[in-house]
């Protein structure tokens, strides 16, 4: 779990890591054990009140390499699969597939 201040003063906790192919519900039991272990860190956040929950996605592949190239139509482009990865290498990404 991690804590992180936003700009407005919210504060985010995050997260858990799991296999769940496209299945963003998030689970309360969770979304409750990630905010006691916040309150175990910082016990003022036992009284703030819990704005908002949701699960993203992190596509991976099997063999754990991102897939980029030039795709069977003429003109698209992929660049996926960068799993965990991905916020941390965007922008090579980006400049790889330019």
């Amino acid at each position: 779990m991690q804590l992180g201040e936003c700009s407005d003063g919210r504060i985010l906790v995050r997260s858990t890591l799991e296999e769940a192919a496209c299945d963003k519900r998030v689970d309360p039991a969770v979304i409750q054990r990630l905010h006691a272990a916040a309150i175990a860190l910082v016990r003022a956040i036992a009284a703030a009140a819990i704005l908002k929950c949701w699960a993203g996605l992190r596509p991976g592949t099997p063999d754990e390499m991102p897939i980029q190239g030039q795709t069977v139509l003429k003109g698209y482009f992929v660049a996926t699969g960068h799993y965990r990865a991905g916020v941390l290498v965007a922008p090579i990404a980006s400049i790889l597939m330019a």
